[in-house]
């Protein structure tokens, strides 16, 4: 697997360690379940044979079927007893993160200076800012490890297409984002984090909206054979290398404060069916998603109308996903 590019802010310190973060640390402490997942989904073709011969199966694992007629697909979900990750107990153990991350910082970095004190008591607008970058990063590495040219192993390329929104979206969020705290209650080292957090996001959202806006079309010219694939261009549906998800939805969630949540929904969630402009991102996130399997359908299958309408669709949705 190639490495990921360590992208950094003109004003953050050059070091690997938020890589490391993103990719290793914190998802064991939030969706450590789904990390296990996928970390242990190389169990299943070890016993995948067994898993055809019966219906069930002892132990730590339950089957899952899928709804879909002819051959059942088997998947394993791993049981996992931790209990300091139940009952929404995500966000104790994030906070507890930040403030023993505090402790390494680059001490000749001002950004690092400020972000190592106001990480040592860290209160709900700093959590929250904290969730949104590393949520930003995780699913930009994801995206990266998909999508970008330099990888190599084949694989199904669309699975790019979701965390380069999410990524998107997040770094417009962290843009975009005030602390409820009043200014007059602010400390300095405060204030000056959360201008430092406002230009991290937007140094975010202007690449990632550039990049997107490169990679989506081009997504197009590859299926259709315009251009020439890249080596990591794959066919099948299933990837052989399981890269972890890291999309801890539901526990990102729980980590965000009332009012932060309350945005988060207001920006992704609200659905008016009536009105297309309206749908939430959610949906519009699918609809690009199905115009691409729509697209690849209609090359395998030369069906020249169902080619032209995925590719309207995509043009039309590609500038109302890229908030």
């Amino acid at each position: 697997m190639k490495v990921v590019p360590n992208v950094l802010t003109p004003f953050e310190s050059n070091n690997d360690f938020q890589l490391y973060e993103q990719m290793v640390l914190v998802p064991q402490l939030i969706g450590r379940r789904e990390q296990w997942k996928s970390d242990n989904l190389l169990e299943q073709d070890r016993i995948y044979h067994y898993l055809q011969e019966t219906e069930h199966c002892k132990g730590p694992y339950i089957i899952k079927f899928d709804s879909l007629g002819g051959k059942k697909e088997r998947l394993l979900e791993i049981q996992l007893e931790e209990e300091s990750l139940k009952h929404g107990k995500e966000k104790e153990t994030f906070i507890e993160y930040l403030k023993l991350r505090s402790e390494y910082f680059d001490k000749d970095n001002e950004f690092d200076v400020i972000r190592s004190e106001v990480l040592k008591n860290p209160n709900d607008d700093v959590v929250d800012a904290e969730t949104l970058r590393l949520y930003m990063l995780a699913n930009n590495t994801r995206q990266f490890l998909y999508s970008d040219k330099s990888v190599e192993e084949k694989h199904n390329m669309i699975n790019f297409v979701r965390p380069l929104l999410y990524a998107n979206f997040s770094a417009k969020m962290l843009e975009e984002f005030k602390p409820q705290k009043p200014q007059k209650d602010m400390t300095e080292n405060e204030k000056k984090y959360f201008e430092y957090m406002n230009k991290l996001g937007a140094f975010w959202h202007d690449r990632l909206k550039k990049e997107a806006n490169e990679k989506l079309p081009n997504f197009v010219k590859i299926i259709t054979g315009e251009v020439k694939a890249p080596k990591c261009y794959g066919q099948q549906g299933h990837d052989p290398r399981r890269i972890p998800k890291f999309n801890y939805f539901k526990s990102l969630l729980g980590i965000l404060s009332g009012e932060a949540k309350a945005k988060w929904d207001n920006s992704i969630e609200e659905e008016n069916i009536g009105n297309i402009d309206k749908i939430n991102l959610q949906i519009k996130f699918k609809k690009l998603l199905d115009a691409f399997k729509t697209l690849k359908k209609g090359i395998n299958y030369k069906e020249r109308e169902t080619i032209m309408d995925a590719k309207d669709n995509i043009e039309y949705l590609i500038p109302e996903v890229l908030v």
